[in-house]
């Protein structure tokens, strides 16, 4: 995580509670384009999101996300991604409420 944060100008952001490690955000502020479909400019990505079990639903994701995004931004990103798993619903529920869409999506079949 910290070799990606120095390759594409990212950062590590933290949430604490009660002097605490409670959660962290990796953002990446210059990503390059890696579709064919996409424009030749960089963008910005979320490559971890963590947060405790307890602090779920509790706001500290989108408070990590809106700090993520205003480092981003002030990088010169236009554009804020972010990869998740299919099945994990919960992460699915935040990332659109914070305003992201889908944008690609990858199908997968298993050859056993």
């Amino acid at each position: 995580m910290l070799h990606r944060c120095r390759a594409y100008q990212g950062r590590v952001m933290v949430a604490e509670e009660g002097g605490e490690v409670v959660g962290f955000l990796c953002v990446l502020a210059r990503v390059p384009e890696q579709q064919v479909d996409d424009t030749a400019r960089p963008h910005a990505m979320v490559g971890e999101l963590y947060l405790a079990p307890e602090q779920r639903s509790q706001g500290t994701g989108r408070r990590l996300l809106e700090a993520g995004e205003a480092f981003a931004r002030d990088r010169g990103a236009e554009r804020l991604r972010v990869q998740v798993l299919a099945a994990n619903g919960v992460a699915r529920s935040l990332y659109a409420s914070a305003g992201f869409h889908e944008r690609l999506i990858e199908l997968e079949k298993r050859l056993d």
